[in-house]
């Protein structure tokens, strides 16, 4: 069998160089991908590594503050908070209790004092435009079902307008002050 060397020695060092480059460029991407491999995990590492050193010197540090409580102390603090707990728990709304107020009053009366109290009375103080006005208002209390049903005194109602009241209602406490959807 003979070989034949048909191609040109010129293109056979082009042939070689060409191969050495594509030899010399894979080599080259391969290093680069380990370079870009190994700065990637060497991050990674020095991320869990900073977190690891943050939680162990924040706990440490914790550590080595001295506690000095007593236990009376403990129990002055338990009080205070059962104290707490206990105004929280009596807590009345009374926001509510003054929306649902502000909606029974018409328009033609004038609130000037109103007192109220967590047993359920209110003293109610004001005047009212005109005669209409004041047994609107007092329909007003009456339906609401907020109050025990009142009525006005008729010397109230003797004037025809500028009518000064002063009333004092019963009403729940719970009812009135709790919130309906």
């Amino acid at each position: 069998m003979i070989t034949l060397n048909l191609i040109p020695e010129k293109e056979k060092k082009e042939l070689q160089m060409l191969n050495t480059y594509i030899a010399i460029k894979n080599f080259m991407l391969v290093i680069l991908a380990g370079f870009i491999i190994s700065s990637t995990m060497l991050l990674i590492g020095k991320i869990i590594l900073l977190n690891h050193f943050t939680y162990a010197v924040s706990s440490n540090v914790l550590g080595t503050i001295p506690i000095k409580i007593s236990n009376s102390e403990i129990k002055n603090l338990k009080k205070e908070i059962d104290a707490v707990s206990q105004i929280q728990k009596d807590h009345i709304d009374w926001i509510v209790f003054f929306i649902k107020f502000n909606s029974i009053a018409n328009s033609g009366i004038t609130i000037s004092a109103l007192s109220v109290n967590d047993k359920g009375n209110a003293a109610i103080s004001g005047s009212a435009k005109k005669r209409q006005d004041l047994i609107d208002f007092e329909k007003n209390i009456n339906s609401s079902g907020y109050f025990k049903e009142y009525k006005f005194p008729y010397d109230a109602l003797f004037k025809k307008e500028n009518i000064i009241f002063s009333i004092n209602l019963e009403f729940s406490v719970d009812k009135i002050t709790r919130i309906t959807p």
